[in-house]
C-alpha cells in the first residue's frame, strides 16, 4: 500500500463516501492526523482515502527497527504498528483492521452509531500512536538511568554526570590498551554531541557494538548487566591510573589492581606494584610451583595467597 501512497494515479479507486458512523470515524481520523505528530506537513484540510491512509503508511515506514519491533509498547501499540505495515486494502485498515487491532469490534456500513465504542476507539489508537513515537525517546532515557546506576549516580543531574565522566575518560584514553574498554572510553569523552541523547546513544551503542535505533528488546534486557561490567573496568582502571600516571607507558610495568570477591559478595581491592627484586623471587618461585604443582593446585594457592594478603590488610 506504501507505492499507492506514492504513486496513486498507478491506481484505481473504489468510490469511497462514508455515511453514518464511518462517516465520524472518518472525520476521527483527520482530526487525529492534524493533532498527532505523525505527518511533520500542513494540516489536512479536505481529507480524501488517500491522505488519510498515505500519513498513516508513511509513519509506520518512518518508524526506527527498534521501534518496528519492540514489545514494550504494549499490545496495542503492537498490534496498530504491525497493522498498518501489513495492510493492503485501505478501507479494510481505516473501518475493520485497526478497529480490531486495539480491541474492538469493526466499523461495518451498517453499523449503528455507538458514542461508547467511537471514544474508545479514539483514545485506544491515539495511545497506541503515541507510544510508537515515543519509542526512541523512552529508550534513550530507559539507557541514561542506566548508565547513572552503574555508576553510582542516580541522583546526580545528567549534565554534572557527563561532565564529570567526559573528564574522567579522556585521561585514560591513551594508557587504556583494552580495545573494547577503549572504544567505550572514546565515545564517553566525545564533546561534539551536543545534546544528551546523541551522547547517551554513542556510549550505548559502543558498548553493545550496535547502534541504539537497531537495538532489539533482548539488548536493553543485556544494557544493564553490560554496562555494570564496563563501569567496574572503568573505575578499576581509573583507580590504577590515578595510583602512578604514566605507569602504562611500559610494557614491563608490573603495577596491577587485584580484586578479590569473596563467597559473601565482598570485594577487596589492592594495588599491588612489586619491584624487580620481588618479582625475580616470584618468578624463580612460580617454575618450581608449575614443574610441581597440577592447574588445580595453583589455583587453590591463588585463593589461598589472596586469603592470606586480605589478612594481613586486615591487621
Amino acid at each position: 500500500m506504501e507505492m499507492m501512497t506514492k504513486r496513486p494515479e498507478f491506481f484505481t479507486l473504489r468510490r469511497f463516501a462514508p455515511t453514518g458512523i464511518r462517516k465520524k470515524v472518518f472525520q476521527f481520523y483527520k482530526r487525529l492526523l492534524n493533532t498527532q505528530n505523525i505527518t511533520g506537513k500542513e494540516k489536512i484540510r479536505n481529507a480524501s482515502m488517500v491522505s488519510i491512509v498515505g500519513p498513516l503508511v508513511q509513519f509506520a515506514d518512518r518508524l526506527t527497527p527498534y521501534a518496528r519491533q519492540t514489545r514494550s509498547v504494549g499490545k496495542y501499540a503492537q498490534k496498530v504498528r504491525n497493522t498498518i505495515v501489513r495492510s493492503k486494502e485501505p478501507i479494510q485498515l481505516l473501518f475493520t483492521d485497526l478497529p480490531v487491532a486495539v480491541g474492538l469490534e469493526p466499523f461495518d456500513k451498517t453499523s449503528q452509531p455507538d458514542g461508547e465504542q467511537e471514544k474508545k476507539f479514539e483514545v485506544r489508537l491515539k495511545d497506541a500512536l503515541k507510544k510508537l513515537i515515543d519509542a526512541d525517546k523512552i529508550l534513550i532515557e530507559t539507557i541514561r538511568d542506566i548508565i547513572l546506576e552503574a555508576f553510582d549516580k542516580k541522583k546526580t543531574p545528567f549534565e554534572i554526570f557527563r561532565k564529570e565522566l567526559t573528564e574522567r575518560a579522556v585521561l585514560l584514553i591513551t594508557p587504556c590498551r583494552d580495545s573494547e574498554l577503549k572504544v567505550v572510553l572514546t565515545a564517553m569523552s566525545k564533546t561534539t554531541l551536543k545534546n544528551h541523547s546523541g551522547y547517551i546513544a554513542a556510549v550505548a551503542a559502543a558498548a553493545m557494538t550496535r547502534p541504539v535505533r537497531a537495538w532489539r528488546d533482548n539488548d536493553v534486557n543485556e544494557f544493564p548487566t553490560v554496562m555494570e561490567d564496563l563501569a567496574r573496568r572503568f573505575k578499576d582502571f581509573e583507580t590504577i591510573v590515578k595510583s602512578q600516571v604514566g605507569f602504562l607507558e611500559s610494557e614491563d610495568d608490573r603495577t596491577r589492581l587485584v580484586t578479590f570477591t569473596c563467597p559473601d559478595g565482598s570485594q577487596s581491592k589492592k594495588i599491588v606494584k612489586p619491584d624487580d627484586k620481588a618479582v625475580k623471587n616470584a618468578q624463580a618461585v612460580l617454575q618450581k610451583i608449575k614443574k610441581d604443582c597440577s592447574k588445580a593446585d595453583i589455583e587453590a594457592l591463588m585463593i589461598i595467597l589472596g586469603d592470606e594478603l586480605l589478612r594481613q590488610e586486615g591487621k
